[in-house]
């Protein structure tokens, strides 16, 4: 259900596993959270990742983010992005 990213023409301030990052789309993809919070790392198949974010827009503050997915971005939005590995 991904929809086309716009540039909202303004920085926006969000927190991915703590970190401050800048964002400059009206939306942030699971597979852009993703390369935010794990940059330069492969995700493999025995791995699980969990998105959910807090301080989001109206009607949608807090929830979880799935594969192929996109959220809209507010300013000071944070998202905890967990990845667990089977052994």
């Amino acid at each position: 259900m991904a929809q086309e990213k716009q540039d909202n023409g303004h920085a926006t301030e969000i927190y991915v596993n703590t970190r401050p990052h800048t964002w400059n789309e009206n939306k942030i993809s699971y597979s852009e959270l993703l390369a935010l919070a794990f940059p330069g790392e492969q995700v493999g198949e025995q791995d699980t990742v969990t998105i959910r974010y807090s301080r989001g827009n109206n009607g949608n503050g807090a929830g979880s983010l799935t594969n192929g997915h996109d959220v809209s971005v507010k300013k000071g939005m944070v998202f905890d992005v967990v990845r667990t590995s089977r052994s």
